[in-house]
């Protein structure tokens, strides 16, 4: 198990849930930022409580949720490290079966954010009739975390696990198991580019050496595994499933999404694993003989123009590029199936005129307040009425693809905060079933997940 980034990506935030700091106060007075932490810097005690965790889940298959005595442990952590006391193992044992308790603010569905708190922090569980020791709920999360799980080698295991929700009808956990998948294989290129950036070659031929094979193999059995879920996903009984989870999940006040939303979810993790596959070996040819970085920020413009069926005037391209965001993404080698079928354009007369400031930058924040000044008591009158969806909201002309006027990311943007319409309205947003297109003569063609505004009653 690999210890060592999960303890360091916690210790500073230990370090700030237990400061004293008041909010608004100097923080010269703290020494929050301090490099040399306190204890005895030999990391004995943190090796014998890990050696501790790493034995107890050894067992697990053996005692089957049943505890291990005091004396098994203390004389497998004898013989595993030298010269270590039975007072030495009961300070650790004391210690992990001890909870603390921890203060958090909880983000609530409804916008608050109550103050709440655990004492779910101690490893170990101590035997209440004898001296024998098993895993707590956290310690077992804790050495799942440390076994590597987001590790690139082990991505197959992750894809099973997406197919087996799907197919065990857990449609909540699709969005979280896809979005770890994404993790590992972003973080897998990230990896391999530290190595480069750090002019790592030895390191690198070393890392594909002992691990190349397998990584291809795990890429390869995941991709499978992901094809197999798309299918099950797409049938028509487990359609009707998802419909049924989404009036439960409704009854319950409780979020969810469409299958639509799913599908496409399901897709972009496909999609990825595929590229990766494709790419492997490449990657590794690269990462191994090119001086200059493989993995450089692929660009916004020419990777759609690569998917793009059909081009057009370059003018009316940058502006409607722009109404997304930068021209240029920094996250390592997105994956085309991120932007596909966002935005399919075709030829046209483009006679638009910028909105400027006087410096010649367009302001997009007086535009959205436009944008609600004029259509803002419509799409009201049409919330009160009942759902509106953004296709709808296309339909009515709220939104202008034509030559002379373009509202395309302030549309959107009322979606993403409905408070721009009131901020004392009850306005919810949620996903549609599936995707929607519309289309503009003279323009292209949007394709995109379907949203739904709802005006619900307080």
């Amino acid at each position: 198990m690999d210890w060592i980034p999960l303890i360091a990506s916690t210790a500073r935030l230990i370090d700030l849930h237990d400061s004293h700091r008041e909010s608004g106060r100097s923080t010269s007075q703290y020494d929050l930022y301090r490099e040399a932490r306190g204890g005895n810097h030999d990391g004995l005690w943190l090796d014998v409580a890990l050696t501790v965790i790493e034995y107890l889940r050894e067992r697990e298959s053996e005692v089957v949720g049943g505890f291990v005595s005091g004396t098994e442990v203390r004389e497998s952590l004898q013989k595993r490290i030298t010269n270590l006391s039975d007072e030495d193992v009961k300070f650790v044992l004391s210690a992990l079966t001890t909870p603390a308790e921890i203060w958090f603010v909880e983000r609530m569905d409804n916008g608050t954010r109550p103050i709440n708190s655990t004492k779910e922090t101690n490893l170990i569980e101590r035997s209440r009739t004898a001296d024998a020791y098993r895993l707590a709920s956290t310690g077992r999360t804790a050495a799942g975390l440390a076994a590597n799980v987001r590790d690139i080698a082990y991505i197959a295991g992750s894809a099973k696990n997406l197919l087996t929700a799907i197919k065990a009808r857990d449609f909540w956990k699709i969005t979280e198991l896809a979005a770890a998948i994404i993790d590992v294989l972003r973080t897998f290129r990230l990896e391999i580019e530290s190595h480069r950036e750090g002019s790592q070659k030895a390191g690198i031929q070393g890392f594909f050496k002992e691990r190349g094979d397998v990584i291809k193999e795990q890429i390869e059995d995941a991709a499978k595994i992901l094809v197999e879920a798309n299918e099950f996903l797409s049938l028509q009984s487990t359609r009707a499933e998802f419909q049924i989870w989404i009036a439960a999940m409704d009854r319950a006040g409780k979020p969810s999404f469409g299958h639509g939303y799913a599908k496409e979810h399901l897709k972009n993790v496909t999609g990825q694993t595929l590229k990766l596959l494709e790419s492997f070996t490449q990657l590794v040819n690269e990462s191994l003989t090119m001086d200059e970085s493989a993995l450089s920020p692929v660009s916004f413009i020419d990777l759609s123009a690569s998917l793009a069926a059909k081009s057009f005037q370059d003018s009316f391209y940058f502006s409607l590029i722009s109404s997304f965001g930068p021209t240029r993404l920094r996250q390592i080698m997105p994956c085309p199936f991120d932007f596909f079928g966002v935005v399919e354009p075709q030829r046209g007369i483009d006679n638009r005129e910028e909105d400027e400031d006087s410096e010649g930058i367009e302001d997009t924040g007086i535009k959205g307040i436009g944008f609600i000044a004029e259509h803002g008591s419509a799409i009201l009158a049409e919330l009160r009425k009942g759902p509106l969806t953004l296709t709808d909201a296309l339909e009515r002309e709220w939104i202008g693809l034509e030559t002379d006027t373009s509202n395309l990311s302030e549309l959107v943007g009322t979606y993403c905060d409905p408070t721009m319409l009131g901020e004392d309205l009850n306005i919810v947003v949620r996903f549609g079933d599936g995707r929607a297109t519309y289309a503009a003569e003279g323009v292209g063609r949007l394709s995109f997940d379907e949203l739904v505004m709802v005006l619900e009653s307080k």
